[in-house]
């Protein structure tokens, strides 16, 4: 029988080559696909190109967006900004204008209101840049300017809120629920009745101080934005007029975007971010050419929480008629509440894995045929002749 022709005495792994092992363990695999590759002396056209198809679209990386609608009872209440839509009190800043003005020009130079209100912008690049945030708020509406009365769930607000400076309104104040004292609902601790669960405010607009321009409008801007979000009134806000009452209806969203390579938003905060938008926002005033510029280090960020607004205006019948009047009187309500408990969530995620493209293309040229954990320990098993024939040579 050692006599007969063509019988091949195999060899101990150790004296094969690697490839010889690699030739072997393809041969005799119970995992079909592999054995037809090991037995083949030239690679098939169809397959290498099904391959790279599907590693090419596995690197475009596409995603598609999954919704769900989830019933949320215990949902936060939105944090809620207000400004006043025209920044400046005329009183108020006057007299930083004149202070400002026997900066520029000796005293024994006159002026008029006109030549002040040219002064206006330079004045607050002045206050901007010499750091004077103190000054600048004070040129503006405190809350108790225009504010009269602000509850939550029949609860007294008005000690709440958390001024802020807004670049185009000047001073902002916001409600945040999360972040304020604590306020809980009445009808939830107790069996006294709520007429509207909501956030209702009040406030008095005093047009007659405002500072004239053409600028701005009469009345407030209100955003409404997530409790651990910056508020960006001048992008984001609604423009309530004075003489009305006006009822805002939110319903709540989350959008969630996958990080790069899947899109551009970013999670990730340096600690020095601060120092450096702060001294970054003082060379773009200074310069023309970097405001045409677009920073490739402010992407969008990962998690966005928005709220589909709903506003509704309630005037008199004879509103038309007596448009005048209505229209004189500085009053202005709002009322905030949610209009269902329901959350809209909107997820990307990736369409492919590598784990999709890795069975995709087993899948396509059969190499996955009788793959099993009997296939998995015949792998094992050629990894460890590899690795010794390594060690041993």
């Amino acid at each position: 029988m050692d006599n007969i022709v063509g019988s091949i005495e195999q060899k101990h792994f150790t004296e094969q080559r690697r490839r010889s092992i690699v030739i072997d363990y393809l041969i005799t695999t119970s995992t079909h696909g592999l054995r037809s590759v090991g037995r083949a002396y030239s690679t098939c056209n169809r397959i290498f190109w099904i391959v790279i198809s599907a590693i090419l679209q596995y690197f475009a990386y596409p995603t598609q967006t999954k919704v769900e609608i989830n019933l949320d009872l215990s949902m936060d209440f939105p944090a809620v900004t207000i400004c006043s839509a025209t920044p400046n009190r005329y009183d108020r800043v006057n007299i930083s204008l004149i202070n400002f003005f026997y900066r520029l020009f000796p005293s024994y130079v006159k002026f008029n209101q006109s030549i002040l209100n040219s002064l206006v912008l330079p004045l607050y690049i002045d206050l901007f840049n010499r750091n004077q945030i103190k000054e600048w708020q004070s040129t503006g509406y405190q809350l108790a300017d225009i504010m009269l009365y602000c509850n939550y769930n029949e609860i007294d607000c008005s000690n709440a809120f958390i001024p802020s400076i807004s670049s185009i309104f000047g001073n902002c104040y916001t409600f945040n629920w999360k972040t304020s004292i604590p306020f809980f609902a009445l009808n939830s601790v107790s069996n006294t009745f709520v007429l509207r669960q909501g956030l209702s405010l009040g406030f008095y607009i005093p047009r007659e101080s405002y500072f004239p321009t053409l600028s701005y409008d009469a009345g407030l801007v209100v955003l409404l934005h997530d409790n651990d979000e910056l508020p960006l009134p001048n992008e984001n806000g609604l423009y309530l007029q004075p003489g009305l009452s006006h009822s805002i209806i939110y319903r709540k969203s989350k959008t969630t975007f996958l990080p790069a390579p899947y899109s551009q938003c970013t999670s990730n905060i340096a600690d020095d971010l601060l120092t450096c938008a702060f001294n970054s926002e003082q060379k773009l005033v200074a310069s023309e050419e970097l405001q045409t510029l677009w920073c490739t280090h402010c992407a969008p960020q990962c998690q966005l929480l928005n709220g589909t607004n709903k506003t509704n205006i309630l005037v008199p019948d004879d509103f038309a008629q007596r448009f005048d009047y209505y229209f004189e009187r500085n009053y202005l309500k709002v009322f905030i509440g949610c209009g269902i408990k329901y959350v809209t969530k909107y997820k990307q995620e990736a369409k492919l894995s590598f784990v999709d493209t890795f069975s995709a293309i087993g899948g396509q040229t059969g190499l996955w045929i009788g793959l099993s954990v009997l296939s998995v320990i015949e792998l094992i098993e050629l990894l460890y002749r590899l690795v010794h024939k390594l060690i041993i040579q």
